[in-house]
């Protein structure tokens, strides 16, 4: 009998998809995954968002929808297995999600006040979004399920001036005060994060997986 691993998950998601991917990719996905079971950060979402950046095999054959459920169904039956409950474990192939008529919107976030409790929410649960940010313009807003299909634009920041990212859970918190323009740019990425501590864009980044902010 078997527990789940980070390695046995990653090879049932490959044997669903029929991909191949490297070894030293297979290696570090391997071991980002155990991380999450490890540590407690492990969902379904955070283990496919970490699998499709990390692997653009694995990207190009399920969207984020598709691969959730295939790493939720494939868990399931190593736990089976593992408790004795089946003998051969048989992955289903996962059926591609995207039909090739994907878009992505445009939106921006430069709305609501931090100075006057002003918050505005938004779900990039539809498709993929790239969320604009004017640094010289107030911005109070949360923003769930972002994942690696989307993106935070952000221009016109001061040569001097640099956003701040910080951890709060699994929630991320990314701001900037410009102070010449009295206006605070506050960002609350919901369920994102891995529960790991960083304070700058690249920690950000690498606890995500992926890419997430563009400075214009």
């Amino acid at each position: 009998m078997s527990i789940m691993t980070g390695r046995n998950l990653l090879e049932s998601i490959i044997q669903s998809t029929g991909v191949e991917v490297n070894t030293l990719v297979s290696a570090t996905l391997s071991a980002k995954l155990q991380q999450m079971i490890d540590n407690g950060t492990y969902s379904k979402l955070a283990a496919s968002i970490a699998m499709s950046a990390f692997s653009t095999a694995i990207k190009d054959a399920a969207g984020i929808g598709a691969l959730s459920d295939a790493v939720e169904t494939n868990a399931a039956l190593i736990e089976a297995a593992a408790e004795g409950e089946v003998d051969q474990i048989e992955f289903p192939s996962i059926v591609n999600d995207d039909d090739g008529t994907h878009e992505t919107t445009t939106c921006s976030v430069d709305v609501g006040s931090v100075l006057e409790n002003d918050k505005h929410y938004f779900d990039a649960a539809e498709g993929s979004f790239v969320f604009t940010d004017d640094a010289s313009v107030a911005t109070f807003v949360e923003i769930s399920n972002f994942t690696v299909d989307d993106q935070i634009q952000i221009s016109n920041l001061p040569a001097e001036g640099s956003y701040m990212f910080s951890s709060d859970g699994n929630d991320v918190d990314i701001t900037y005060n410009y102070v010449d323009e009295g206006v605070v740019n506050y960002i609350k990425l919901i369920g994102v994060g891995n529960d790991d501590v960083f304070d700058d864009e690249t920690g950000f980044e690498n606890a995500i997986g992926f890419n997430a902010i563009v400075f214009a």
